[in-house]
């Protein structure tokens, strides 16, 4: 395989009490002899309400990790343009929701300097990503191993799938969104593009029979055409699993309400 570039995209909200967990995953992540291009960015909104400007970025966070000797990280902020239409309007268990979630990885993944070739991993920086998962993100094989196989229910344009650390057995596509990796080319396919389309995810017919996580919304989009094909309404379909492995890596399967098998998350959550 060619060389590799993958991005790091630290998301969502950098408070104080995330600090330490930024910088333990970009000394551990540093600490490996690969050949990987990493890149590390901390994606934050540049017009968040003034109240709230300490939870989007803890405060003299770049000087600080600059003195721990980590500073090869990339801020990067951007203005979101549903704040700018609608105010401080962000609700929780809303489409809103699913509109302020995706904007972060939208602006990154459409800078001039980020290629369709390139990888991303997208992950908050309240959660901890074990070595376990490290390892595997910094090995070359990993990223051959997403090839899609081109399968019956293969998106179009996939050529590699979406890999993902935890997947419900209860809900369509109810995957986590601590952390993921994708490529950008087949990423960009995930993303919202309004709030008008966030809107047309959360009231779609696939989520009418259980509770929306807006989280998930983001990778039904690209399956929609395949999910409306097959009357997927449900895990229990014969077609559902075979439409999940096409499209996705996944590292845990849920069994039940058992949640024993999950990866060690939140770690930082108070």
């Amino acid at each position: 395989m060619n060389n590799i570039r993958l991005h790091v995209c630290m998301t969502g909200l950098h408070p104080e009490r995330n600090f330490n967990n930024i910088k333990n995953l970009l000394r551990r992540m540093r600490g490996y002899n690969t050949n990987i291009d990493l890149k590390y960015h901390i994606v934050f909104k540049s017009n968040e309400p003034a109240a709230a400007q300490e939870e989007v970025l803890a405060p003299n966070m770049k000087e600080r990790l600059q003195a721990e000797g980590l500073d090869n990280v990339n801020f990067f902020s951007y203005e979101s343009s549903f704040l700018r239409r609608y105010g401080n309007a962000h609700r929780r268990h809303h489409p809103a929701s699913l509109t302020i979630q995706q904007e972060p990885l939208r602006e990154f993944v459409n800078r001039e300097d980020i290629l369709d070739s390139d990888f991303v991993l997208k992950t908050r920086t309240d959660i901890h990503i074990d070595d376990h998962f490290i390892d595997m993100f910094l090995d070359k094989n990993f990223y051959e191993s997403l090839r899609a196989t081109g399968g019956p229910y293969t998106v179009p344009g996939f050529e590699y799938k979406i890999w993902n650390s935890f997947i419900s057995p209860d809900f369509v596509l109810e995957f986590t969104d601590y952390f993921f990796l994708a490529r950008v080319k087949e990423l960009k396919q995930t993303l919202v593009q309004s709030h008008e389309e966030s809107e047309y995810l959360w009231h779609h017919p696939v989520n009418s029979a259980e509770r929306v996580f807006p989280e998930k919304l983001q990778f039904i989009k690209p399956l929609l055409p395949i999910l409306e094909r097959a009357d997927i309404t449900s895990v229990r379909s014969d077609f559902y699993w075979d439409i999940v492995n096409d499209n996705f890596s996944i590292s845990y399967y849920g069994v039940g309400s058992c949640q024993k098998d999950r990866p060690d998350l939140d770690r930082n959550r108070k």
